[in-house]
């Protein structure tokens, strides 16, 4: 990942879009926080995949929320 500057907070937000390692490296930093949930973005077309990376991450489903992103079409008529 790269650097980040951390502040207090309840909710830790994680991009959908990242490799294994990294949902590994964001399950760390959960269960080492004091955080509430963690909210994972993604497109519909993605959760799959993003529900299987948080699995074997190791988060708990109960500790995990899901914020869609809708996709823009470009050049819409």
């Amino acid at each position: 990942m790269s650097i980040t500057y951390p502040v207090d907070a309840d909710v830790l937000v994680i991009e959908g879009w990242l490799l294994q390692d990294m949902f590994n490296e964001a399950a760390e930093e959960f269960n080492d926080g004091d955080y509430l949930y963690s909210l994972i973005t993604g497109t519909l077309d993605s959760f799959d995949s993003i529900w299987k990376s948080i699995k074997k991450a190791g988060f708990r489903m109960e500790d995990v929320k899901i914020a869609e992103v809708v996709e823009k079409r470009k050049h819409k008529t």
